[in-house]
């Protein structure tokens, strides 16, 4: 039988919670191999071998343990933190802690675990493509920034030179890592189908395709709607009865970062993509604000990466989804 726990993971240390025989019990460890093996020699006091652990995916320090709960033969879970904090405020603890987040940790196992998603353990390729995600963001926005200081009307040659050169620098690191990327997505045969894939749809080339492979698992996702829910690209609604009809705003409960970088994808497929051209000049005629208009070809690229991905079938510009409003 598995026993419901949670664990509240920071950089050096982690609190555990174990509910067990009617008791929550708790316990900080290091966040360590050698931490790892005090907290299965504590777990082996109680005669406890398997756990049912939810943790949340706030960075990188819960790889370790999550890890080693997994090859411990433990179910590990990961809890939607907004959706988290909601619950544990719920249960109306009084402040907050790394102990009584464990708690509510815990708790969520317990009453939430079964619809809650599994941890899979990443191959070497996924999880340096997850780094390379990181410097290729790195270097672009950095790219960005160097490009704006150029047209900001600088009188100095000595400055504009040195930026010319750091442009030139960052420009060539960020080639060589899409093409980093590219060997490793070629490298794993079911990412090598998605890039081709996703190279068919106009407006979407090499760099487009290895950013949002590097950046979206888009086959854990069972819907298009559930994507965009993920990266804060839906609407959220403002009503209650007849008094209160607020104006629908995107959500952005995603991260902002992967919207970030979808930022220029979307901009060049609206000028190289004639259904997405087409799709913009409506929201034009509509009077929608340009911004407005970004977010909506955002979301209807990533869709249609989706789409594709999960069909295995290419692009086809011709295609007419039965279910789709008119604007």
């Amino acid at each position: 039988m598995l026993v419901p726990a949670g664990a509240d993971i920071a950089a050096e240390w982690f609190d555990l919670c174990i509910l067990f025989k009617g008791e929550a019990l708790c316990r900080r460890f290091d966040n360590s191999k050698q931490g790892l093996e005090v907290c299965f020699a504590w777990l082996a006091a109680y005669d406890i071998t398997h756990l049912q652990l939810v943790i949340e995916p706030t960075g990188r320090y819960g790889d370790l343990i999550a890890e080693y709960f997994h090859k411990k033969r433990s179910r590990v879970l990961l809890a939607q933190p907004l959706k988290f904090r909601r619950y544990a405020e719920s249960l109306d603890m009084r402040g907050k802690t790394d102990r009584k987040d464990s708690i509510a940790l815990s708790h969520y196992s317990k009453e939430r675990g079964e619809k809650l998603l599994e941890w899979v353990p990443r191959t070497n390729v996924e999880s340096e493509l997850r780094d390379m995600g990181v410097l290729i963001r790195s270097l672009t926005k950095r790219s960005v920034v160097l490009q704006c200081q150029l047209k900001c009307g600088l009188k100095s040659e000595y400055v504009m030179e040195r930026l010319e050169l750091e442009l030139e620098r960052v420009d060539k690191e960020l080639d060589e890592a899409n093409k980093r990327a590219k060997e490793l997505l070629c490298q794993h045969p079911v990412l090598k189908e998605d890039l081709r894939l996703a190279m068919t749809i106009p407006g979407i080339g090499i760099k487009s395709s290895v950013l949002l492979l590097t950046l979206i698992d888009f086959r854990k996702f069972k819907s298009s709607r559930a994507l965009a829910c993920f990266l804060g690209l839906t609407k959220k609604p403002n009503e209650s009865g007849k008094s209160v009809k607020g104006k629908e705003h995107t959500s952005k409960r995603g991260s902002k970062l992967i919207r970030g970088a979808l930022f220029m994808p979307a901009r060049t497929a609206r000028i190289h993509n004639p259904q997405m051209a087409e799709f913009s000049e409506r929201l034009k005629e509509k009077e929608k604000h340009d911004w407005v208009i970004q977010i909506a070809v955002i979301r209807k690229l990533v869709t249609t990466v989706w789409a594709v991905i999960t069909s295995g079938e290419e692009y086809n510009d011709a295609y007419q989804n039965p279910h789709l409003k008119p604007i």
